[in-house]
């Protein structure tokens, strides 16, 4: 609903940027927000959010401070990321609860969902910054979606990828998306064969314990 409202809002405007389409879909989220609280706990006493403010002087106090907190609380439980070129550059964002903006543009990257951490995690271990060259930032990107896919609820069988840039939206060949699985696989067979050898090594350390009275500086 937020997105489609967002579209429908935007499609007269020639070349909105980023920041147009985040300050609406800010607007729409909000606005969604307030619609979903009044239905839920203003309307079955025949109120809206306007009646509710001009008259909760004269509500019961109990009743008053039940209606705020519940209004107040009331989320939508929705995260949106939003990506984009205009011209101004490349933009990352990420629009949450109550009706937030969080802007990504510093680090290059962000990722939403119940895999989010996993993700994030290739990107920090791999010392990812908006210098990082295409190719390698779209094995990463890869390379982070693959990772998520530990966490439940992130789907394994289909993995899509595109470049968004000033001429649109341009989806990743399937021989390339072929390329960076072969690749990913062989990254994760490497790691396997470190993992061994850090093991082994670690098996053969010789634990020597300190002292009494060993004081460590």
């Amino acid at each position: 609903e937020v997105i489609r409202n967002t579209s429908a809002e935007l499609v007269s405007r020639r070349n909105p940027t980023v920041r147009d389409v985040v300050d609406e879909l800010k607007r729409q989220f909000v606005a969604t927000r307030k619609r979903r609280a009044e239905e839920l706990y203003l309307r079955p006493l025949g109120l809206d959010l306007d009646t509710f403010l001009h008259l909760q002087s004269t509500l019961a106090e109990p009743l008053l401070l039940r209606l705020t907190r519940n209004i107040e609380a009331e989320e939508l439980e929705l995260q949106l990321l939003v990506a984009g070129v205009d011209s101004s550059g490349a933009h990352v964002y990420v629009v949450g609860d109550p009706g937030t903006e969080y802007c990504f543009d510093a680090i290059g990257f962000c990722a939403i969902g119940t895999g989010e951490h996993h993700a994030e995690l290739a990107f920090i271990r791999s010392g990812y910054s908006p210098q990082v060259g295409l190719n390698r930032a779209v094995f990463l990107a890869y390379q982070a979606k693959r990772d998520a896919e530990m966490a439940p609820g992130v789907g394994a069988r289909f993995t899509d990828m595109a470049v968004i840039d000033q001429d649109g939206v341009r989806p990743l060949h399937e021989n390339v998306l072929a390329a960076l699985a072969k690749t990913y696989q062989q990254l994760l067979t490497l790691q396997v064969a470190n993992q061994s050898e850090i093991r082994s090594r670690i098996d053969a350390l010789e634990l020597t314990w300190a002292e009494p009275g060993f004081e460590v500086e």
